[in-house]
């Protein structure tokens, strides 16, 4: 199965090693700690980490969130038929956003944006909120049905809410 250090020594493989690597390609967006998550990033971590379906399904049911994380996000390179419905059910709400993300990155955004309008409720912390916005960033427009969850999320105490009440505004512009 996969385990944490092995993960973080894929991630590590994808961080800029110069100057020449310090802007994304095209269509590509910068992670956190200067991770790269474009096409080539992923191509090279999945390699470096010899993601197989069967490994991904075994991520699936593990118990760490953590991998459960991971595992979504490493299905983005999985064959279509890879089912990522368990995640998009998880208790771990970044694990259902990251399921999120990528079955919208894999074509099937129709599984995808319940689980970031879901996300996008006041019930959830305004962490888990700007996650869900942070991840809609990367994807192309969501549909029009999604714009009142948008607009939901404009509304909010200001001085608990500024970062998701701005990224909402942002992404209603676009």
């Amino acid at each position: 199965g996969l385990d944490l250090t092995t993960v973080q020594a894929a991630l590590d493989a994808t961080k800029p090693q110069g100057p020449q690597l310090a802007r994304p390609e095209h269509g590509e967006r910068k992670g956190p700690a200067g991770h790269n998550f474009g096409k080539p990033a992923l191509d090279g971590a999945a390699a470096a980490l010899g993601i197989t379906t069967d490994a991904l399904k075994a991520g699936l049911s593990d118990p760490a969130p953590m991998i459960r994380y991971w595992t979504a996000l490493a299905a983005q390179k999985a064959p279509r038929s890879f089912d990522l419905t368990p995640l998009l059910r998880d208790p771990d709400t970044s694990v259902r956003l990251a399921a999120a993300f990528a079955s919208a990155r894999r074509g099937m955004s129709e599984s995808a944006w319940p689980v970031f309008s879901a996300a996008l409720s006041p019930d959830h912390s305004p962490q888990a909120r700007l996650e869900a916005l942070n991840y809609i960033t990367n994807l192309p427009a969501p549909p029009a049905s999604f714009r009142p969850s948008l607009e939901a999320a404009t509304h909010g105490d200001s001085r608990v809410d500024d970062y998701v009440i701005r990224a909402a505004k942002y992404l209603l512009t676009q």
